[in-house]
């Protein structure tokens, strides 16, 4: 079988951790990118990351930072009980605790 180069070049993806084909957004060599990019199943990637977010998630006052993370990184379980969480959530937390005064600092002085 020959694949045309539009066929293995110019797929746009929701993201680069879920380049599987229920995630393609479309390809560029056949529709405008901006297209694409604000198509309803790009919106319905979006959405669906606010959607999954864990109750300690919603709750976390770093939030806003973070927003739970890449949802390819949500796979351990949070301290509710609550499948989906993000691996990286313990690490995330420690940082913005120890940087937050200095990036709010920075934040209001742009």
């Amino acid at each position: 079988m020959r694949l045309r180069w539009s066929t293995i070049f110019g797929d746009l993806y929701a993201c680069d951790h879920f380049v599987y084909p229920e995630y393609k957004l479309g390809n560029i060599d056949q529709a405008p990118m901006d297209e694409l990019v604000w198509s309803e199943r790009a919106a319905a990637f979006g959405k669906a990351k606010k959607d999954t977010l864990t109750t300690q998630c919603q709750t976390c006052k770093f939030r806003f930072a973070c927003n739970g993370g890449c949802p390819k990184h949500r796979f351990i379980t949070s301290k509710d009980g609550e499948e989906g969480h993000n691996y990286f959530c313990e690490s995330y937390t420690m940082f913005f605790r120890h940087t937050g005064g200095r990036l709010r600092s920075i934040a209001r002085s742009l």
